[in-house]
Protein backbone atom coordinates (compact mmCIF):
# COMPACT_ATOMS: atom_id res chain seq x y z
CA UNK A 1 0.00 0.00 0.00
CA UNK A 2 1.36 3.38 -0.98
CA UNK A 3 1.63 5.77 1.95
CA UNK A 4 0.23 9.27 1.62
CA UNK A 5 0.11 12.59 3.42
CA UNK A 6 -2.64 15.19 3.11
CA UNK A 7 -1.43 18.52 1.75
CA UNK A 8 -4.66 20.24 2.72
CA UNK A 9 -7.40 19.46 5.20
CA UNK A 10 -10.09 21.18 3.12
CA UNK A 11 -11.98 19.79 0.19
CA UNK A 12 -10.80 21.57 -2.95
CA UNK A 13 -13.96 21.03 -5.01
CA UNK A 14 -13.26 20.89 -8.74
CA UNK A 15 -9.55 20.72 -9.57
CA UNK A 16 -7.76 21.13 -12.89
CA UNK A 17 -4.78 19.13 -14.08
CA UNK A 18 -2.03 19.75 -11.53
CA UNK A 19 1.75 20.02 -11.76
CA UNK A 20 4.35 19.43 -9.07
CA UNK A 21 7.46 21.60 -9.19
CA UNK A 22 10.22 19.93 -7.14
CA UNK A 23 12.35 23.10 -7.18
CA UNK A 24 9.56 25.17 -5.59
CA UNK A 25 8.12 22.22 -3.64
CA UNK A 26 4.67 23.33 -4.74
CA UNK A 27 1.71 21.80 -6.53
CA UNK A 28 0.21 24.14 -9.11
CA UNK A 29 -3.38 23.81 -10.25
CA UNK A 30 -6.74 25.56 -10.49
CA UNK A 31 -9.40 25.19 -7.82
CA UNK A 32 -13.12 25.85 -7.61
CA UNK A 33 -14.61 25.33 -4.16
CA UNK A 34 -17.49 27.00 -2.31
CA UNK A 35 -16.94 30.42 -0.79
CA UNK A 36 -13.86 31.32 -2.86
CA UNK A 37 -13.54 32.63 -6.42
CA UNK A 38 -12.15 30.04 -8.81
CA UNK A 39 -8.42 30.55 -9.06
CA UNK A 40 -5.04 29.29 -10.16
CA UNK A 41 -3.11 28.47 -7.03
CA UNK A 42 -0.14 26.80 -5.42
CA UNK A 43 -0.26 24.28 -2.60
CA UNK A 44 2.88 23.99 -0.48
CA UNK A 45 4.11 20.39 -0.42
CA UNK A 46 6.17 20.74 2.77
CA UNK A 47 4.86 18.62 5.68
CA UNK A 48 4.77 21.65 7.98
CA UNK A 49 2.86 23.72 5.42
CA UNK A 50 -0.48 21.90 5.45
CA UNK A 51 -3.31 24.14 4.23
CA UNK A 52 -1.03 26.79 2.72
CA UNK A 53 -2.77 27.58 -0.57
CA UNK A 54 -1.59 30.65 -2.47
CA UNK A 55 -4.02 32.34 -4.83
CA UNK A 56 -2.05 33.32 -7.92
CA UNK A 57 -4.81 34.49 -10.28
CA UNK A 58 -8.61 34.51 -10.31
CA UNK A 59 -10.31 32.68 -13.19
CA UNK A 60 -13.13 34.47 -14.98
CA UNK A 61 -15.72 31.94 -16.16
CA UNK A 62 -14.42 28.59 -14.88
CA UNK A 63 -15.69 25.34 -16.33
CA UNK A 64 -17.76 23.31 -13.91
CA UNK A 65 -15.70 20.15 -13.34
CA UNK A 66 -12.20 20.84 -14.66
CA UNK A 67 -12.08 24.56 -13.72
CA UNK A 68 -9.73 25.47 -16.60
CA UNK A 69 -7.27 24.04 -19.10
CA UNK A 70 -3.86 24.37 -17.47
CA UNK A 71 -0.24 23.84 -18.53
CA UNK A 72 3.00 24.69 -16.73
CA UNK A 73 6.43 25.86 -17.91
CA UNK A 74 8.76 25.18 -14.96
CA UNK A 75 11.76 26.91 -16.53
CA UNK A 76 9.93 30.24 -16.90
CA UNK A 77 7.75 29.73 -13.79
CA UNK A 78 4.69 30.34 -15.97
CA UNK A 79 1.25 28.77 -15.76
CA UNK A 80 -0.89 28.91 -18.89
CA UNK A 81 -4.65 28.68 -18.36
CA UNK A 82 -7.95 29.53 -19.99
CA UNK A 83 -10.59 32.04 -18.90
CA UNK A 84 -14.14 32.54 -20.18
CA UNK A 85 -14.37 28.76 -20.45
CA UNK A 86 -18.11 28.76 -21.17
CA UNK A 87 -17.72 31.30 -23.97
CA UNK A 88 -14.87 31.69 -26.50
CA UNK A 89 -11.95 30.93 -24.13
CA UNK A 90 -9.19 33.44 -23.60
CA UNK A 91 -5.61 32.17 -23.31
CA UNK A 92 -3.97 33.56 -20.18
CA UNK A 93 -0.68 33.25 -18.30
CA UNK A 94 0.47 33.94 -14.76
CA UNK A 95 4.03 34.18 -13.50
CA UNK A 96 4.27 32.10 -10.31
CA UNK A 97 6.95 34.38 -8.85
CA UNK A 98 5.57 37.87 -9.57
CA UNK A 99 1.89 36.81 -9.90
CA UNK A 100 1.64 38.98 -13.00
CA UNK A 101 -1.19 37.83 -15.27
CA UNK A 102 -1.38 38.45 -19.00
CA UNK A 103 -4.04 37.83 -21.60
CA UNK A 104 -2.18 36.19 -24.46
CA UNK A 105 -5.13 35.69 -26.84
CA UNK A 106 -8.73 36.84 -26.54
CA UNK A 107 -11.48 34.50 -27.79
CA UNK A 108 -8.91 31.92 -28.97
CA UNK A 109 -11.29 28.97 -28.44
CA UNK A 110 -8.27 26.87 -27.40
CA UNK A 111 -8.43 24.45 -24.48
CA UNK A 112 -6.91 21.17 -23.27
CA UNK A 113 -3.45 22.74 -23.01
CA UNK A 114 -0.08 20.97 -22.95
CA UNK A 115 3.40 22.52 -22.78
CA UNK A 116 6.35 21.30 -24.85
CA UNK A 117 9.57 21.87 -22.88
CA UNK A 118 11.74 21.05 -25.91
CA UNK A 119 10.75 24.14 -27.91
CA UNK A 120 8.69 26.09 -25.33
CA UNK A 121 5.55 25.82 -27.43
CA UNK A 122 2.05 25.48 -26.10
CA UNK A 123 -0.29 22.94 -27.69
CA UNK A 124 -4.07 22.85 -27.43
CA UNK A 125 -7.34 21.76 -28.96
CA UNK A 126 -9.38 24.45 -30.70
CA UNK A 127 -13.12 23.89 -31.09
CA UNK A 128 -15.16 25.61 -33.79
CA UNK A 129 -18.44 24.48 -35.42
CA UNK A 130 -18.06 20.87 -34.26
CA UNK A 131 -14.49 20.58 -35.57
CA UNK A 132 -11.58 19.83 -33.21
CA UNK A 133 -8.24 21.18 -34.36
CA UNK A 134 -4.84 20.50 -32.82
CA UNK A 135 -2.98 23.82 -32.67
CA UNK A 136 0.55 24.86 -31.76
CA UNK A 137 1.22 28.23 -30.13
CA UNK A 138 4.86 29.31 -30.27
CA UNK A 139 6.37 31.88 -27.90
CA UNK A 140 5.45 34.72 -27.38
CA UNK A 141 2.05 32.98 -27.54
CA UNK A 142 0.21 35.54 -29.65
CA UNK A 143 -0.81 33.39 -32.64
CA UNK A 144 -1.74 29.76 -33.20
CA UNK A 145 -1.00 27.49 -36.13
CA UNK A 146 -3.16 24.57 -37.24
CA UNK A 147 -1.51 21.15 -37.09
CA UNK A 148 -4.43 18.84 -37.90
CA UNK A 149 -8.24 18.89 -37.81
CA UNK A 150 -10.46 15.87 -37.24
CA UNK A 151 -13.78 15.12 -38.96
CA UNK A 152 -16.97 16.71 -37.66
CA UNK A 153 -18.10 15.07 -34.42
CA UNK A 154 -14.71 13.62 -33.43
CA UNK A 155 -13.84 14.89 -29.96
CA UNK A 156 -10.18 14.98 -28.92
CA UNK A 157 -9.13 15.49 -25.31
CA UNK A 158 -6.48 14.77 -22.63
CA UNK A 159 -3.68 16.22 -24.74
CA UNK A 160 -0.09 15.77 -23.55
CA UNK A 161 3.44 16.16 -24.90
CA UNK A 162 6.29 13.76 -24.16
CA UNK A 163 9.14 15.20 -22.01
CA UNK A 164 11.54 15.28 -24.98
CA UNK A 165 8.90 16.88 -27.25
CA UNK A 166 9.10 14.12 -29.86
CA UNK A 167 5.50 12.93 -29.39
Amino acid sequence: VTSYRDVTSRALGSVSRAYYDPADRKIYGAFNYPGVLSHVGAIAAEPEAVDQIERLADIKGPSIYTVTALAYDPAAHTIFYTADNNAYRDLMSVDTVTRRTRMLMKDARIGDLAFNRADESLWGIRHLNGICTLVRVAAPYRDWERVVSWPYGTVVYDLDVSPDGSQ
